[in-house]
């Protein structure tokens, strides 16, 4: 009888420390979402800012018989964080080309950055993709898209994101950058001019920014 009584006794202490222990969790995660979002607030972050300024096209070819796509090209990309209050951290950052959906060039690493309030920072990665299987149908529209004078590609980035406020980091954002961009060929190249064997194209294109 004493042995059962004091089981009872041990279970329902066990019991109280595990209710106790699940409450302080729940407590801190609602204490934790309470000061980010108090944080938002008052400091209102605003998202950074991305423009593809230029491109410098060193090769770009197509073939078939396999389907395959090479380009090699650099461009420079302007970032700007707009907060007066808030410094950016990047980490994991990687650009790379797609050609109607489809990715047509390698991962390119960019360094770790820090950007702090009304800050400005200046990426100039190589994009390149040696002989790249592509889908006949997409031979097929680049070969229309070059008889028509204009290249879609789209400029992506992709890494993450944390904001810094009052000394510390918050947050952990996945970030996606998507730029869109035309290249001129033939009679339509304008606002552009060689670099020894290469084009460097004027663009000055705003990207869409998500996290």
């Amino acid at each position: 009888m004493g042995e059962t009584k004091c089981e009872n006794h041990e279970e329902i202490q066990w019991g109280r420390l595990w209710t106790w222990f699940y409450r302080s969790v729940i407590a801190l995660i609602i204490i934790f979402g309470v000061i980010s979002l108090i944080t938002r607030l008052v400091l209102n972050p605003k998202n950074p800012r991305f423009t593809i300024q230029d491109a410098t096209l060193y090769n770009f070819s197509v073939s078939s018989s396999p389907d395959l796509f090479t380009s090699v090209f650099q461009v420079t990309i302007n970032s700007h964080n707009p907060n007066g209050k808030l410094g950016l951290y990047y980490k994991n950052l990687n650009a790379f080309a797609t050609y109607r959906d489809q990715i047509v060039s390698e991962f390119t690493t960019i360094p770790p950055t820090y950007q702090g309030n009304n800050d400005w920072n200046i990426w100039s990665p190589f994009i390149k993709g040696i002989n790249i299987p592509i889908s006949p149908y997409n031979v097929y529209a680049l070969n229309q898209d070059q008889a028509n004078g204009v290249i879609p590609i789209t400029i992506k980035i992709i890494g993450n994101l944390k904001w810094k406020a009052l000394s510390r980091k918050w947050g952990d954002y996945d970030l996606h950058v998507t730029c869109r961009v035309l290249i001129p060929v033939g009679s339509q190249i304008q606002d552009s001019f060689a670099v020894g064997k290469s084009i460097k194209y004027l663009l000055s294109v705003n990207c869409k920014v998500n996290f």
